[in-house]
């Protein structure tokens, strides 16, 4: 039997700025806070996970790719370059992992965690065929690096 995935965890330095970023990445709302968390989630009515951000002093800055990492959706290319120009403004930054010429953006938010802005696809995600459900982290010839490996990457310290 399958099971779904409740949420992801982000240790941050930053927790107030980070839940800004991604509250306006997203579109989404707090959910919950206390001192130590603020969780956030999708409006209302809307689909999506949980995102619980907690401080962790002890995660220090980044200091490499991260081994999981989050892809967000787009509908048209419009679309794309909006949110691309949303997430540039609210303090993300472009970023090279090798990736090469492909059809989807690579930033990193504010403390430097790689995300994806993929380009408009047709198909639903679970009806893709293809390594990685339409080959986002394809290896590019003769790159090293996160996507290069294959791996998704997120929020959270390195190995």
């Amino acid at each position: 039997m399958a099971t779904r995935m409740e949420g992801l965890v982000l240790q941050t330095l930053d927790r107030d700025g980070q839940a800004r970023f991604w509250l306006d990445a997203l579109g989404y709302r707090v959910t919950y806070q206390d001192d130590d968390e603020i969780d956030l989630g999708p409006q209302e009515g809307e689909p999506g996970i949980e995102i619980c951000l907690v401080v962790d002093p002890g995660v220090g800055p980044k200091t490499r790719q991260n081994r999981l990492h989050l892809d967000l959706t787009s509908r048209s290319a419009e679309h794309q370059a909006e949110l691309v120009d949303r997430l540039l403004a609210a303090g993300a930054s472009h970023a090279d992992v090798g990736q090469g010429d492909v059809p989807w953006v690579v930033l990193r938010d504010p403390e430097g965690n790689e995300l994806c802005v993929l380009e408009p696809r047709e198909e639903p995600a679970g009806e893709r065929s293809g390594r990685h459900r339409g080959a986002p982290c394809a290896r590019p010839r003769g790159r090293g690096g996160l996507l290069a490996r294959g791996v998704r990457l997120a929020a959270g310290r390195g190995p």
